[in-house]
C-alpha cells in the first residue's frame, strides 16, 4: 500500500490540493483506503486541527442561500475539491 500512498500524495501535492507541513504540532494523520475500482483514496484526518480552531460566530450565509435555492429539486449535484462527482437526493 505504501507505493500507492506515495503516488497519491505526490499527485495531491502537484495539484496544489495539499502542501508540505511546516509546523509539526498541526500535523494531521492520513487514512488510505482502496476504492471498489482498485484505486487508492487518501483521506486526511483534520479532527485535531478542528478542535484547536476557534469557532466562528458568524453564519455561513452563502451556504444557506445555496441550500435554500435547492428547495423543490429532487437532486443537488456538486464537484468536490479533487476528483469526485457527487449527487445527493433531497427530501
Amino acid at each position: 500500500m505504501l507505493p500507492d500512498v506515495k503516488a497519491k500524495i505526490t499527485h495531491l501535492i502537484e495539484a496544489k490540493f495539499i502542501r508540505q507541513c511546516h509546523y509539526a504540532e498541526w500535523i494531521s494523520n492520513i487514512v488510505p483506503m482502496y476504492r471498489k475500482n482498485g484505486k487508492i483514496r487518501v483521506c486526511i484526518d483534520f479532527r485535531n486541527l478542528n478542535r484547536a480552531t476557534p469557532m466562528d460566530g458568524y453564519l455561513m450565509t452563502v451556504v444557506d442561500l445555496l441550500v435554500n435555492a435547492a428547495l423543490g429539486h429532487k437532486v443537488i449535484s456538486f464537484m468536490d475539491g479533487n476528483a469526485e462527482y457527487n449527487q445527493i437526493l433531497m427530501a
